[in-house]
């Protein structure tokens, strides 16, 4: 198919498909500004559940965590390491990550959430823009 042939089709006008793109995004800030602030009422007990949660994984001795199977990855060592850096601030050191997805099985879910936090790691859940401390 050649280049002008790609960028032609009978009975569409590309200005007005460019118009409605221009409409939607005004419809699209609408929406932004409508959620902004929609969270200001649950925050500062988001913040200390966080708060609650780094203090419990501090509390963690890891060399009471059951050991797990040999393998490849010694998650052993990520997880002792991942309570160890529960106490460096922020950024100077590794970091245990988990990704979780909010379409997740709640069972399962709230294990990830426990067993990350347990482990001294962090829980990121995709599309959430907003960032808690």
């Amino acid at each position: 198919m050649s280049r002008t042939a790609a960028q032609t089709v009978e009975g569409l006008d590309i200005k007005q498909v460019l118009a409605r793109g221009t409409g939607q995004a005004a419809d699209a800030e609408d929406f932004v500004r409508g959620l902004t602030g929609k969270g200001d009422p649950v925050k500062a007990e988001a913040e200390a559940v966080a708060a609650k949660g780094r203090a419990a994984a501090a509390s963690i001795n890891p060399s009471e965590l059951p050991a797990g199977p040999p393998g490849p990855i010694d998650f052993d060592a990520i997880l002792k390491g991942a309570a160890a850096n529960a106490s460096a601030p922020l950024g100077e050191g590794p970091l245990l990550v988990a990704f979780a997805s909010l379409s997740m099985p709640e069972a399962s879910l709230s294990r990830l959430i426990a067993d990350t936090a347990r482990a001294g790691g962090i829980v990121v859940f995709r599309g959430m823009s907003t960032v808690v401390t």
